[in-house]
Parts: structure tokens; sequence; C-alpha cells
């Protein structure tokens, strides 16, 4: 069908490859898709998923049944072995609990798979990037 598409467009060859991004398929990327964000600074952009309720990646890599339920958030001191922010009470600290409507930590089963020695190098590799 994209072929077809060009051809009714009449782009050159040039603009054929523009379109779909320089990649050798003829297929263009889903312009709808999700695009996932790259891992560099993965380290830094704490705490995670998209309603910040999974505060380190350790935690993040865990099956969703073992991940933290209940941890303060408001630090901005970072954590390097969990590699994230630091779950510890401070004044000002806001409790979150992820029992509650929206703070969900249940989603995106990372990692079920590894070992707990796996795990803990892939946080290692991910404080490379």
């Amino acid at each position: 069908m994209t072929l077809r598409q060009f051809k009714d467009l009449k782009l050159t060859e040039e603009q054929q490859l523009e379109y779909t991004g320089f990649r050798s398929s003829s297929q263009p990327p889903n312009l709808l898709a999700y695009r996932a964000k790259p891992l560099a600074g993965v380290w830094a952009t704490a705490p995670y998923l998209h309603n910040g309720s999974v505060p380190n990646l350790y935690q993040l890599l865990l099956p969703p049944a073992q991940r933290k339920r209940v941890f303060f958030v408001g630090s901005r001191e970072f954590d390097p072995k969990h590699v994230g922010l630091s779950m510890e009470r401070i004044p000002g600290a806001f409790l979150f609990d992820t029992g509650l409507p929206g703070n969900s930590n249940a989603g995106h089963p990372y990692g079920l798979n590894l070992t707990e020695e796996q795990r803990w190098q892939l946080l290692e590799y991910l404080k490379t990037f």
C-alpha cells in the first residue's frame, strides 16, 4: 500500500527515503504509535511509570506484586544502589500509596524471568547510560 501511495504522490526516491526515516524497509513508521524514549539518562528520571508509582529502577524490575505499596516522595536525594530517588521520610515528604485510585504500580512487568543477580547486573548496566 505504501508503495502505491508513494507513486500516487509522485515522490522521488529521496523523498520516499526521507518519509520512511531513511529505513531500508518500504513501510513507513507508524506515526501514531508510542515511541519509547531512549535509555540515555534513565538513571536520573525517577520516579518511574506514567504516574510516578515506582520510586527506583530496582523496584521497576521486580514483579508488580513485590513492589513497594507505599513510599515517601519529595526527596531530591539520589539512591545510587537502587537507582532512583530516596524513599526516606523527610520534612514535607508526601506518602505515595499505590493502593489509591490512579496510583497503581501493578502494570508494566519487567524482568520477571531475571534472577536476583541478573537484576542487580542490569541495574549496573543501566547506570552507564
